[in-house]
């Protein structure tokens, strides 16, 4: 900032010169992820040094400078892509791609290469101060007291908030389909980020955006686009943040006269949201809407055997109020307890003329009060309105008395102390994600282990809540764990989606654990010659193997690009794999694996797979479902002249345990200073 303000104040080139300097390879290789292309890498980062000197002398001094690089090289990357594409140029699209081929040589981590074009993208999606934070620390090299220097934070807040970073990076790469860990997302990123520009182009920079001198049409077309974009970003900014304002004074409780089943509330507001129905019951309720819909929607419960609260709200919509993309409800009471599932839900909205309607059941609510409030969430984590009906399930109720952290419980071999527990109450637009972690230390034959992970977790409380706990983002497709599963200063750690709330004394808390790791041999079950079947082929094997106390069936092999009907019917195994693979990878088969296995307490994992010739075969992807009757589904690319496939998965008996704790409530800032 120094140079920029000493460029601006005194025009001097020197300073702007030794700012493009330092500052090149980083906005180059920015542009080149994206672009991915040498040649408009260097055209983009051109164009953001010619606007940085174009916009010296209005640059905040506050403004952390290398965050701003980024986000306008994001800019100037997505104005030059859109321009690409009005183009439509095939023809040097497919040479973009042969020229970063050939420029970048393919890097011995597989895992870069997967991360390297989502990495602008996800840390995009950071909030700014864990952007800035990253940027800081694996971008720039500096020291955790350096960026708690910078950030004007102290070093402690500054690791965890890099910590927490990290574990959003983990997820949207997840979301994407690349298997990492923090660890490796940190050294990747260390080790690839920055490139070297090539050579003179520093001072080709500084001539052209200091002189204008030879700068082509189409940079400064770039200029002018990417500005465009700059300026729009901020109007919508202003512009949601005067919605947001605008929603949330919005906000209206509606009280019910009446709960059995027809439509009582009035218009509530601009929106004329309403309640149109709701029920507390047992089995499958159906919502019929738009009214008149001869497809109900069907809104099931948790559990069969346990009631479920669901409702069916409806909105208005026309050129002022458009319709909305996602929705979601938070659950509380008039005692202050509230139950956020967090996550927008956007399966059943529909639209009947000028209404949107949607129906959706919560699988647990805070039962101590006479009212239940339910608080309808839009597009942007706003309020977008709120109802209040009575409690469907008022009690009396016990009170359970919480047994005192750290606490252990034993099954067989394995010692399971939960050493920390923890509801985190956040709920900021920057980190929307309200949750429960579970901090576990394990012991197996009297020493430590980090041999297992949690796999499943079984949560009630004295109101008669129960429910099978969501997890805080989407199963690894490379290696199954649920539950966000992580190891933090020598302890294990899980989260579950939704903060439990205050107002219960004691939670039960029942944890499966699997086998993850140093499998005993009486575990290991080979499954050998499997065939490979042709492109379009559906084999059906149905061979059994009785292994450890399971029974396995390979059930199915798919081919690369099996019909997914066959005479007419759908095949179930089929629809299952579609289920468990909605992401279907390309000239990939399919393995399908059945049998009595989770119903008789077992987990069952993958260990390797070689083909006929003796060489490894990579898993591309692997599922489970829900319940005991989907299979588990194994995806791989095997070679083209490979006939067999052997596959090697471990069958382990789950081990159980229960706790009956109350959690530490975090909210706010204590959040911070809690983790740690």
């Amino acid at each position: 900032m120094t140079l920029l303000r000493e460029y601006a104040a005194h025009n001097s080139e020197a300073a702007f010169e030794t700012l493009v300097s330092r500052r090149v390879n980083f906005v180059y290789s920015a542009a080149l992820r994206q672009a991915r292309d040498p040649n408009l890498a260097e055209e983009i980062t051109q164009a953001v040094f010619i606007i940085l000197a174009q916009k010296a002398g209005k640059i905040s001094d506050k403004t952390f400078l290398t965050g701003w690089l980024f986000k306008t090289t994001r800019f100037a990357a997505l104005a030059q892509i859109r321009a690409a594409a009005r183009r439509q140029c095939h023809e040097q699209e497919v040479q973009m791609q042969t020229e970063l081929q050939s420029a970048i040589p393919s890097a011995a981590d597989e895992t870069w290469e997967q991360m390297s074009p989502l990495l602008d993208e996800a840390l995009a999606a950071l909030g700014e101060i864990d952007r800035q934070a990253v940027l800081l620390r694996f971008f720039e090299n500096r020291s955790m007291a350096e960026v708690g220097n910078q950030l004007g934070i102290g070093e402690d807040t500054a690791r965890k908030r890099i910590s927490r970073a990290l574990e959003k990076l983990h997820r949207f790469f997840r979301r994407h389909g690349v298997s990492s860990t923090t660890a490796i997302i940190a050294g990747v990123i260390s080790a690839n980020s920055v490139h070297a520009a090539p050579v003179g182009i520093a001072a080709k920079i500084t001539v052209t955006a200091l002189k204008g001198s030879a700068v082509a049409g189409t940079t400064l077309a770039l200029v002018k686009g990417t500005l465009k974009m700059m300026t729009w970003a901020k109007m919508k900014l202003a512009l949601g943040t005067a919605t947001a304002i605008l929603l949330a004074g919005g906000a209206v409780t509606v009280a019910l006269s009446d709960i059995g089943g027809k439509r009582t509330a009035a218009d509530a507001n601009e929106r004329q949201a309403r309640i149109e129905r709701h029920e507390f019951k047992t089995g499958l309720v159906k919502y019929a809407y738009p009214p008149g819909s001869p497809n109900p929607v069907n809104v099931s419960c948790f559990s069969p055997n346990e009631p479920m609260l669901s409702a069916e709200f409806s909105w208005r919509t026309d050129a002022t109020h458009p319709p909305v993309a996602a929705m979601r409800v938070v659950i509380a009471n008039e005692l202050g307890d509230e139950f956020d599932p967090s996550g927008n839900d956007t399966a059943g909205i529909e639209e009947d003329g000028d209404r949107q309607y949607w129906a959706t059941g919560v699988p647990v609510f805070p039962r101590r009060g006479k009212e239940v409030r339910l608080r309808l969430i839009g597009n942007n984590n706003d309020t977008f309105a709120e109802f209040t009906i009575p409690n469907p399930a008022p009690g009396p109720y016990p009170v359970w008395e919480a047994q005192s952290l750290p606490v252990s419980a034993t099954d067989n071999d394995l010692e399971v102390t939960l050493e920390k527990f923890r509801s985190l109450q956040t709920v900021t637009n920057e980190d929307h994600t309200p949750r429960t972690e579970c901090f576990f230390r394990l012991r197996e034959n009297n020493r430590e282990t980090f041999d297992w992970m949690p796999v499943q977790f079984e949560i009630s409380d004295a109101t008669g809540n129960h429910w099978t706990a969501s997890w805080s983002a989407g199963d690894n497709p490379f290696n199954f764990n649920p539950y966000n599963f992580s190891v933090e200063n020598g302890l294990m750690r899980s989260e579950l989606l939704g903060a439990l709330w205050p107002g219960e004394s004691a939670w039960k808390l029942r944890a499966e654990f699997k086998r993850a790791a140093n499998f005993p041999e009486s575990e290991l079950l080979q499954i050998s010659h499997i065939r490979i079947p042709a492109a379009d082929e559906l084999a059906q094997p149905h061979v059994r193997y009785e292994h450890n106390g399971a029974s396995v069936e390979l059930a199915a092999v798919i081919g690369k690009s099996a019909p997914w009907e066959r005479g007419g019917q759908v095949n179930p195994a089929v629809i299952n794999v579609r289920k468990l693979n909605p992401a279907v990878k390309k000239d990939c088969i399919s393995v399908l694996l059945s049998g009595q296995i989770l119903s008789r307490k077992r987990q069952l994992t993958f260990v390797g797979a070689t083909d006929d010739k003796g060489r490894p075969v990579k898993l591309e992807m692997f599922r489970r479902g829900n319940d005991s009757n989907v299979p588990f589904s194994f995806v791989f690319h095997p070679l083209d002249d490979a006939s067999e496939l052997n596959l090697l998965v471990a069958v382990s008996e789950c081990r159980f345990v229960e706790f009956l704790v109350k959690p530490e409530q975090v909210t706010g800032e204590d959040e911070t200073s809690a983790a740690q």
